[in-house]
């Protein structure tokens, strides 16, 4: 799997997420324009902006309680508030933080983040990973009340797509037109090996390379994205020190 990607229908206002549900809860949420009393703010809930995921975990809207399909627009600084501050749904070395620091984080946040392999339109993987953003407590209570711009049940348009693909038909022209996130989404979710690729490429050598990667777990533990500025704090004639 070659890399982690953003990709969503976005505007200057507004990112699109998909989710399924029954069709009680699905009906609630299109009359009220936000989700009802039938929705449970107690669980955690995942939303997707990637549609062919949405659509490989739902089975094009065939699998139980799954069978309608909801387009939601949330407000672009809340994805943004979400993906900065979520906390990866399983443990790698390469996070900058030990096992048990991570295991709080998980039991404390209210946002998770998990990257899983993109789909095609038959359900096949794919050679990068797209985000799926899990949201509870304080997170998905924000979601109902004020994130949420408008719902759309989009079901019958992925009827018609499944009926279409179903048929060899080539739906491609058809997808919903995602692009990639822009660029220092990419930079914030670059891991450490990439982090050390990217300064080994620019010329720094092993020493300078194992003192910036200190630096940049400690700015991360702070609040401070240094890959949105990677050029000042560690580019070709950046000299740094631990």
């Amino acid at each position: 799997m070659k890399y982690k990607a953003i990709r969503a229908v976005y505007d200057d206002d507004t990112v699109r997420v998909y989710q399924a549900y029954c069709p009680a809860i699905a009906e609630e949420a299109v009359r009220l324009g936000t989700f009802g009393s039938r929705f449970k703010l107690t669980r955690m809930t995942w939303i997707k902006p990637s549609f062919l995921w949405a659509m490989y975990r739902s089975g094009w809207a065939t699998k139980e309680n799954q069978e309608r399909i909801l387009a939601i627009d949330i407000k672009r600084e809340a994805f943004d508030y979400l993906v900065q501050n979520a906390v990866a749904s399983s443990y790698s070395e390469d996070m900058g933080v030990s096992r048990p620091e991570w295991q709080k984080q998980i039991l404390t946040s209210d946002i998770r983040v998990q990257f899983d392999p993109e789909r095609d339109i038959h359900g096949n993987p794919l050679e990068y990973r797209s985000i799926q953003i899990g949201i509870r407590g304080d997170a998905v209570r924000k979601f109902v009340s004020d994130w949420i711009v408008r719902i759309q049940d989009i079901t019958d348009y992925v009827t018609d797509l499944k009926s279409r693909k179903e048929h060899n038909e080539d739906i491609t022209p058809l997808l919903p037109p995602e692009r990639l996130y822009p660029d220092e989404f990419k930079k914030m979710l670059m891991s450490e090996k990439e982090f050390k690729e990217k300064l080994k490429a620019d010329g720094h050598t092993e020493e300078a390379i194992a003192s910036a990667v200190k630096l940049y777990w400690k700015a991360q533990k702070i609040g401070i994205d240094v890959t949105e500025h990677y050029d000042k704090y560690f580019g070709k004639t950046t000299i740094f020190r631990d």
